[in-house]
């Protein structure tokens, strides 16, 4: 009898501490998903008279943890490159946790654009429903934003402001202390916003969420990959009200910025 006791006490540790390990890699999991663009899926040219959504053909998206994460994808930056040669596409996914990843590639392209508009609703068409995103021709492949040159007065500061009364972006973020993160080798988010209006019933889904950042930096290490979103499924933009939407971004040796804070406001 006190054999079989052990016997159970020992299967019952065996299965505690193997919960445990299970959540802890839940938990502590920072690694966004993989986007993979296949070479022979993907569109070979692009015209004026495609569909937008032509330009997920051939990618897909998986992650570690959750499997395949295709469902995800979205297109959150298109540009007209090289005297409109090119096309450069910025691909999104996202897993569970909200770490997001980003990847580029050019398609050649055929047309008169300097820019091509890209709706902020994820995986939508061309179609202009006042919050989509005029992207200008640049000369390169360069994707950043540059930061606002807006002064901020005080270190991690921001300035508060009134929401606007129509759809749009307000307020003025902290920016990127590229000397600290020098020095502390602690990666910094910037944001385009501190407060962003969209009226009832609009959609907000991930790739409105990571449109509204504006940069990242780190000293040793493209961390813009990294991007974690919290809040986004507290969001109910059928509700009006304010929600909290916290970024933050991390880097491989574990190093995390200081979240930075933008209020969705959803408006009748």
């Amino acid at each position: 009898m006190q054999g079989k006791k052990l016997y159970f006490l020992l299967i019952v540790c065996v299965i505690i501490i193997f919960s445990g390990c299970v959540i802890s890699t839940i938990v502590t999991d920072k690694e966004p998903p993989e986007i993979i663009i296949s070479e022979a899926g993907i569109i070979d040219l692009f015209t004026d008279d495609m569909d937008i959504k032509e330009l997920l053909k051939g990618v897909t998206a998986y992650d570690e943890h959750d499997g395949d994460v295709t469902d995800s994808l979205s297109i959150v930056n298109l540009i007209v490159i090289n005297d409109r040669q090119f096309i450069q596409v910025t691909y999104a996914a996202s897993d569970k946790r909200n770490n997001i990843a980003q990847k580029s590639t050019k398609i050649k392209y055929s047309g008169t654009k300097d820019f091509i508009n890209i709706s902020l609703t994820e995986n939508d068409s061309t179609e202009n429903d006042g919050t989509d995103n005029e992207i200008p021709s640049q000369s390169d492949s360069d994707t950043t934003t540059e930061p606002q040159d807006t002064p901020v007065s005080g270190e991690n500061q921001t300035t508060e402001s009134q929401p606007p009364a129509e759809e749009g972006g307000s307020g003025t973020p902290v920016k990127i202390d590229k000397a600290a993160v020098d020095a502390t080798g602690i990666p910094q988010i910037e944001l385009k916003y501190t407060d962003y209006t969209l009226h009832k019933g609009k959609e907000f889904t991930t790739a409105n969420a990571l449109s509204m950042v504006s940069d990242t930096y780190d000293d040793s290490e493209d961390v813009s990959n990294r991007i974690v979103i919290n809040g986004l499924e507290e969001i109910d933009t059928d509700t009006v009200g304010d929600y909290e939407l916290s970024y933050l971004v991390s880097d491989k040796k574990g190093n995390r910025s200081e979240a930075q804070k933008l209020i969705l406001h959803i408006i009748e």
